[in-house]
């Protein structure tokens, strides 16, 4: 089974394997967590006042993508609808996620940079639960 083979052939899957087993242990690591979101989401279903929406933060991971399609389908959403939700929560995630702020400090402003250009910061425009 294990032929005799040049010694770095196996130092290098002796490392794959290393970072195979570092990665599963970050999995792992997750479980709880995730195990967690789904007994909250489920008991929100249970009361009646799960909203799909609460499951837009779940979206950022593909780990945690799958409890955000499990609380989707227990909820009762059709297939289509689940994978159109998640794709946009997912979609919106990385625009926020891909913005850069200048700040200028001696003039008091502040810019906003992303995929579509830059205009200046208001933070009253950018978020209206803040009013």
């Amino acid at each position: 089974m294990f032929a005799p083979t040049v010694w770095w052939l196996w130092l290098i899957a002796i490392l794959l394997a290393g970072k195979l087993l570092l990665v599963a242990r970050e999995i792992a690591g997750r479980y709880p967590r995730k195990l967690r979101a789904l007994t909250v989401g489920m008991r929100r279903i249970a009361r009646g006042n799960f909203d799909p929406t609460m499951v837009r933060n779940y979206c950022t991971d593909p780990c945690y993508r799958v409890v955000a399609h499990t609380l989707l389908k227990r909820a009762g959403l059709p297939a289509e609808q689940r994978r159109r939700l998640v794709r946009e929560f997912t979609a919106e995630i990385k625009r926020e996620q891909n913005k850069t702020f200048i700040f200028n400090m001696s003039e008091g402003t502040a810019t906003e940079i992303d995929a579509e250009g830059s205009r200046p910061f208001v933070p009253e425009l950018q978020t209206p639960q803040a009013k």
